[in-house]
């Protein structure tokens, strides 16, 4: 049974919702509300970025780390197989296979050092190129190495003791470091002045 609703038109009377079924469904926001929503998700938004900015770095330079980590393994491993030295050097891969003085940032060479004169040249066999993974990376050795070789015996030919390896970007810098020994050792996360 359907029931009729009937509404009066008299000037003392407010007339229900149910008396006008067009105006059913129509709640909405004031532009006030709106503002202050749109005012709320652009504040989040300010704070949100900078810290996905900080961690998609940290994400890269653990990368790069992480990369270097590995292939100074793989090389004192490829020393001890071959028998031979084993030497990484920094390079930039847009300049073709050669080492650089410079910096590591570019990327690096893995290549066994045939007729061992400590230079990549047509003599030696390449291992491996790698190319650098983020652009806001910054890349130190303490002391500063242009060259990180292994003998025979998996032993790092270094100058001094252990070299120390900084991947700094942002407000802090992840590290591990080489010892003499050949074997490397991953460090705890540090803040930037250590990449001073």
């Amino acid at each position: 049974m359907t029931k009729n609703i009937y509404c009066h038109t008299s000037q003392n009377y407010h007339a229900s919702q149910s008396c006008h079924p067009s105006q059913k469904g129509l709640a909405g926001f004031t532009l006030l509300e709106l503002l202050t929503t749109i005012l709320i998700v652009g504040v989040l938004a300010a704070i949100s970025v900078p810290s996905f900015d900080a961690q998609h770095h940290r994400i890269k330079a653990k990368a790069e780390r992480d990369s270097l980590f590995q292939d100074l393994r793989l090389a004192r491993s490829q020393a001890i197989t071959r028998s031979g030295t084993v030497s990484l050097c920094p390079s930039n891969p847009a300049k073709g296979t050669t080492c650089e003085n410079g910096g590591w940032e570019d990327g690096w060479l893995m290549y066994v050092d045939l007729n061992r004169n400590g230079q990549f040249d047509s003599a030696d066999t390449l291992i491996k190129q790698h190319q650098k993974n983020g652009k806001r990376i910054k890349l130190i050795s303490r002391p500063a190495v242009t060259r990180l070789t292994y003998t025979a015996e998996g032993q790092a030919q270094l100058s001094s003791g252990d070299v120390q390896i900084l991947f700094c970007f942002g407000t802090q810098a992840l590290s591990f470091s080489l010892a003499r020994a050949g074997h490397t050792r991953l460090e705890p996360e540090q803040s930037q002045a250590e990449c001073s």
